[in-house]
């Protein structure tokens, strides 16, 4: 059926990766949308899908739907509507989802497209302590209030550490929000001084590496264990990386890897 795939959009590896994914974990289900060929054979509908099959090597079921005319792709009525969103598809509060999501693409899932499952997974576990971060970020501040700080600032609070020390760095990030500079710990205002004067002044998580900069920052600010420190600065990005990656897998997992 993909030798016959002519005329669609370009195939965007990403989102066969993540179809892949549900597939090898069992939680893809048929649904109403089937496949579609004109009556040439041709593929009108569907090539993502097929794409994840081969790449998952599944075995499954799956609707097939045939025009009884041949039809140029585009002037078909698919894929013409509001895309639904992450949030829209689990029914969960949009910031919860962006959360989890950011959480699971700067720490376990770098790669590739954030499965519905693997966000489920996260807030089954951890809704409650978003919850409770969201209700420490006063206003939705450019960069600092974005759904990727916050997701750092989950990690770095909770991942392995005591009911204190999770509210001494909760604690931090009010006092930041509220710009009590007299009570910050000397790393989050090293952070301060980053983001007000600093390269950070102009920083914006509009790209990758942009987010994945602030992400590193947010989390290494309010890490209790490096409170004393009076510089705010990423000085080895392999050692910061796996240590995120070890924390992230013990907060997400219950165990480190």
């Amino acid at each position: 059926m993909l030798a016959k795939n002519h005329g669609n959009r370009d195939v965007r590896q990403s989102t066969v990766k993540a179809y892949a994914t549900e597939m090898k974990a069992g939680q893809w289900r048929t649904t109403h949308q089937p496949i579609a060929v004109d009556q040439t054979g041709r593929l009108v509908d569907g090539q993502h899908r097929l794409s994840a099959v081969i790449a998952a090597d599944w075995s499954g079921t799956m609707l097939l739907a045939t025009y009884d005319s041949t039809e140029e792709t585009m002037q078909l009525p698919v894929d013409r509507g509001l895309r639904r969103a992450m949030y829209d598809v689990l029914a969960k509060p949009r910031l919860h989802v962006e959360m989890a999501t950011r959480l699971l693409k700067h720490t376990v899932r770098t790669k590739g497209t954030v499965a519905p499952h693997e966000v489920i997974a996260v807030l089954d576990l951890h809704e409650a302590k978003i919850e409770r971060v969201l209700t420490l970020c006063v206003a939705r501040k450019r960069l600092v209030g974005s759904s990727c700080a916050m997701s750092a600032l989950l990690l770095t609070a909770y991942a392995d550490r005591t009911e204190e020390e999770q509210e001494e760095s909760l604690l931090q990030y009010r006092l930041f929000f509220e710009q009590q500079y007299d009570q910050m710990w000397p790393h989050v205002r090293g952070f301060n001084g980053w983001l007000v004067t600093g390269s950070g002044a102009k920083t914006t998580a509009q790209n990758g590496h942009a987010a994945s900069d602030l992400f590193h920052r947010i989390y290494l600010a309010f890490d209790i264990r490096r409170k004393h420190l009076k510089i705010s600065r990423v000085s080895n990005i392999n050692e910061l990386r796996a240590e995120i990656v070890s924390r992230a897998n013990y907060f997400l997992n219950g165990k480190p890897q």
